[in-house]
């Protein structure tokens, strides 16, 4: 990519995108590839950035056929469980996650107020990824990436979470501040609890 956009982009996007083209306007398709050094291939692959610059400084939009909502659709985690029916009755009993489809066999969709989590059913002893030599288990293990539920009545959601099955590993409260709670769920997968407001 044109070491000046990526200059201008990461140092002071909003400010100096525009001084840099506001004296002649906004850009159209032509432009903004000579101004940027892209040519088509490659501001698709540097999308996020380009469409950046050409949100700043009002490029024609027929420079990127895509829209902006279509940056990401949706995310959501999936979680290794022993069996789904395990996997349900904890984060519904510990989080109010509801079942909403088994798309697949071995794979069930549960939702709560807007999060969505894809459980997978996957059994003790089996291999996730080819050559790693690893074994799944549910003993617990470190997890290098984990969840963070967000709760407002953080007392009583680290109950219920704990009632479900969870275990509390360490507790972090100080005054004036979120408490947050290092837990990990009855499959070894470890989450955190963390407090959105302070009453």
């Amino acid at each position: 990519m044109n070491p000046r956009l990526c200059s201008l982009i990461e140092r002071e996007p909003t400010l100096e995108a525009r001084k840099a083209v506001s004296r002649d306007g906004p850009l159209n398709t032509a432009e903004f590839f000579r101004f940027t050094g892209l040519n088509e291939a490659s501001a698709l692959h540097y999308d996020k950035r380009g469409r950046r610059l050409a949100m700043l400084t009002g490029c024609d939009r027929s420079v990127f056929p895509w829209s902006m909502e279509d940056t990401v659709i949706s995310v959501s985690v999936s979680v290794d469980v022993p069996s789904l029916e395990e996997g349900i009755r904890f984060y519904g009993e510990a989080f109010g996650f509801e079942k909403v489809s088994e798309p697949y066999p071995g794979v069930a969709v549960v939702r709560a107020e807007g999060a969505q989590l894809l459980l997978l059913a996957k059994g003790a002893g089996s291999i996730p990824c080819p050559a790693s030599g690893a074994r799944r288990h549910y003993d617990r293990h470190w997890t290098p990436v984990h969840i963070d539920f967000h709760v407002d009545q953080f007392k009583s959601a680290l109950d219920r979470a704990i009632s479900a099955g969870a275990s509390q590993e360490r507790l972090f409260e100080a005054k004036g501040r979120p408490s947050v709670a290092f837990c990990c769920d009855p499959f070894g997968h470890g989450f955190c609890l963390i407090e959105s407001k302070k009453t």
